[in-house]
């Protein structure tokens, strides 16, 4: 994992404030209460995860594959070109509702941060 991959996602994914308008407002008062950009954010990093999680997928999906299966070697420019289809292969899957590990992370962070509240 370098740098470039993760700003490639970064950059891929939908805005903040478009995905902050888009979610509705959490109910309930007081200081339990998850604020809508609290809310935003953490759904901005869980389709993050997912989306990269996904490209790693494809991508050690492909490694399974001989490189000396066809005619023609493969070159390092299709190389370049896999990773960045097996990039946007997930970036779309990610906003096509993807495999639903982000809607678990969400899930599971938001009723962790109620629970705490609780107590």
């Amino acid at each position: 994992m370098n740098l470039s991959d993760i700003s490639s996602i970064h950059s891929s994914l939908p805005d903040y404030e478009s995905v902050r308008r888009s979610l509705a407002p959490v109910s309930g008062a007081g200081s339990g209460a998850m604020t809508p950009q609290e809310l935003a954010e953490i759904q901005y990093a869980a389709e993050a995860f997912e989306s990269y999680f996904l490209q790693i997928m494809l991508r050690e999906m492909r490694n399974t594959i001989p490189d000396d299966n066809g005619f023609i070697p493969r070159s390092q420019a299709e190389r370049i070109f896999t990773d960045m289809l097996d990039e946007q292969i997930a970036r779309e899957a990610t906003t096509a509702g993807g495999i639903g590990l982000a809607t678990m992370i969400v899930q599971q962070m938001t009723r962790d941060r109620y629970m705490a509240n609780m107590r």
